[in-house]
């Protein structure tokens, strides 16, 4: 058998193990969901709520055909307007444009204006103001049509409203005056402003071209970075391969630095830009000052391949009208009308509560969920029967449901009441015989009882891998069952380390035993319980016995054994757990059958194997598997090794008469 199949398998659940597998582990689901649903709470108090004002404005064209429009005309046309639209909504975005909104007394005044930023405005230039501002304006045209949204999100309602009011107007006003009635005018218009075009985009290029050196040091740098953390995990810091490395770092970082001091030098523009990192790098180290380098040289490329693009756009944009005002010198101007104004938002539009709220629910349930099967995947315990057989290749003899949960006792106990005395409350079968567990009981000594010739199936042992597996209930409700057969039974308590079928019987165990009817030769009617069940007789413990080990392999204890063999129809014996102590391996050559009890859904595969393993090595074979504790199922998929008649059934009633 290989290990493979000795592992949960996700190809051989069915919907009823994961239902049940949920059902069992439902306080991962609720705690992986409490958990969740609390940080989106958390988040919700914690985060600055946006308010969101939208001012939108429509893009009308003329133009005048001097041709019939044909198919391609009319493709050319809507390309052209396309890329038209794409053009202003360029144009809205531009750096500049903001610098002219920052500029109005109404906006750049107000201290609100830039809440992240509002005790070191003074000490921002107009480009960095304009670059923040950047991140509350977003700028969309509306597929399929002409209007375009400007929308601003800012902390300050009225804020939100000025502003997206404010860019709109200002690219208005920008637009107006330049409104031009002839193409001549046109032609020189667009003339000028191809230079300025030019002009600003040699300026951005000019300003990449002066970061080219930078940006690949960076990369370099980063690369090498790459290069020294693969060297961590191979060699020590001393290695002659990291020293070299890290040399390499250093020259890297030496000359980037160069190259920003370059830069400096070169550019009074890209100065301004640097000076403001000066007063923050005075308390860094050289090191961190250079990395401080390296992530503002990484902002400044984004602004400028922004600007490059967006100059880069306008320049294409305004060849491409030039070319058309020599063929179409009737062609009217591009007109931008505002048709709906901003409005003051009333509620904040962000964050979502209710769908941050679901998100986290959904989000929830799935963590939960897997974080339940994951558990259920990771659990190596044997759960079912056909899992049980197939992993140890021993037959399951029986199977006995969890009855420790005390609601179900008393339910079961004043179902039976009448049935059993105050006596014979901790034995299954006595206090309510139509209970899963003691049928389960009568299915283990009808299996039992056809295993080998009747002289071959007088000694049986119980053992398990690990303590409390409950040996000791399987062992005893087997013995009175026994008894109940009409078989003279003796049940011998052989675990003298921990013996425990006196608390089950809740007898004494500070009288004579199995230690002092070996030690002391005392006969065996001395020594046992017989008056708790007609036809069954209990051999207890004893006193305390030094050396169990050598005691059990003594000659003695075997004359014992065989002595209660001739007196007694079944000889039951509770021994030791096999992984814990080596008593029940020198009890097995006075025994003919073995059965193995595990604590179905707990008990680990490897210490079950092992334990079979340790009977494998002393010549002996379980005759099977007895699954205690199997955790009881409800509903959907209910265990179908799982049988017995109810009280209210006419043969409940039987049982509770008196069978």
């Amino acid at each position: 058998m290989n290990a493979a199949s000795t592992e949960n398998d996700p190809s051989d659940l069915s919907i009823s193990d994961i239902y049940h597998s949920l059902l069992s582990r439902l306080w991962v689901v609720v705690i992986c969901f409490l958990t969740i649903i609390l940080l989106a709470i958390g988040y919700l108090n914690i985060a600055t709520p946006l308010f969101e004002s939208t001012a939108t404005v429509q893009v009308e064209t003329r133009e005048a055909r001097l041709y019939t429009a044909g198919t391609d005309d009319q493709q050319e046309q809507d390309l052209r307007g396309q890329e038209i639209l794409n053009t202003i909504v360029q144009n809205l975005q531009r750096i500049t444009l903001y610098e002219k909104v920052i500029a109005r007394p109404d906006i750049g005044g107000d201290k609100q204006f830039l809440p992240e930023a509002s005790s070191d405005t003074e000490h921002l230039t107009p480009q960095q103001e304009a670059m923040m501002l950047d991140r509350y304006i977003k700028v969309s045209l509306r597929r399929g049509t002409r209007l375009i949204d400007v929308t601003v999100l800012h902390p300050v309602p009225v804020m939100a409203q000025k502003i997206a009011a404010a860019v709109v107007e200002e690219y208005l006003n920008e637009t107006s005056s330049n409104q031009i009635g002839t193409s001549e005018h046109a032609g020189t218009f667009l003339m000028q402003q191809l230079d300025g075009v030019k002009t600003n985009l040699q300026k951005a290029e000019d300003s990449l071209q002066l970061y080219q050196d930078a940006i690949l040091l960076r990369d370099r740098v980063r690369d090498q970075s790459k290069v020294i953390d693969d060297l961590k995990q191979r060699y020590r810091d001393k290695h002659p391969k990291m020293i070299q490395a890290n040399n390499l770092l250093a020259d890297l970082l030496r000359d980037f630095d160069a190259s920003i001091n370059s830069i400096r030098q070169k550019s009074t523009a890209e100065q301004a830009y640097w000076t403001q990192g000066d007063a923050e790098a005075t308390t860094l180290s050289d090191q961190d000052r250079i990395l401080n380098e390296i992530k503002m040289v990484e902002a400044r490329q984004n602004v400028l391949t922004r600007d490059k693009d967006t100059q880069t756009a306008l320049f294409e944009n305004i060849t491409r009208q030039m070319r058309d005002a020599a063929v179409n010198k009737e062609s009217a101007p591009t007109e931008v009308i505002l048709v709906e104004p901003s409005q003051l938002p009333l509620a904040p539009s962000k964050p979502r509560k209710l769908l941050i709220l679901a998100l986290a629910t959904v989000l929830g349930v799935v963590f939960g969920t897997a974080a339940a099967m994951s558990i259920h995947f990771m659990d190596s315990s044997l759960r079912t029967v056909d899992d049980t057989e197939r992993t140890l290749g021993l037959p399951v003899l029986c199977v006995t449901p969890d009855i420790g949960n005390k609601a179900y006792v008393k339910s079961r106990i004043s179902s039976s009441a009448g049935k059993a005395g105050a006596d014979n409350k901790s034995i299954e079968v006595l206090r309510d015989p139509g209970s899963m567990a003691s049928e389960s009981i009568r299915n283990l000594r009808a299996t039992l009882a056809l295993i080998g010739k009747e002289d071959q199936r007088k000694t049986i042992l119980f053992t398990s891998a690990l303590p409390s597996e409950g040996k000791t209930f399987t062992v005893s409700n087997y013995a009175v069952s026994l008894a109940q057969q009409g078989l003279k039974t003796l049940l011998i308590d052989a675990d003298l380390r921990r013996p425990a079928v006196h608390t089950r019987f809740q007898l004494p165990n500070n009288g004579p035993g199995l230690v002092e009817h070996v030690v002391n030769d005392l006969a065996l009617k001395e020594v046992v319980h017989c008056d708790f069940v007609p036809n069954l007789d209990i051999l207890l413990a004893g006193g305390r016995c030094p050396n169990p080990a050598e005691f059990l392999a003594s000659e003695a204890f075997a004359d014992a054994i065989k002595l209660a063999v001739k007196t007694y129809d079944r000889v039951i014996v509770d021994s030791a757990p096999v992984n814990s102590v080596s008593d029940t391996l020198l009890i097995l050559p006075y025994i003919q059958s073995v059965c193995l009890v595990l604590h179905a859904a707990k008990t680990p595969r490897r210490a079950i194997k092992r334990a079979i393993y340790s009977l494998k090595m002393a010549n002996v074979r379980p005759v099977g598997v007895v699954m205690n504790k199997m955790p009881r199922r409800r509903g959907l998929g209910q265990d179908n090794y799982y049988y017995y008649y109810q009280a209210s059934d006419k043969y409940g009633e039987v049982y509770g008469k008196g069978k």
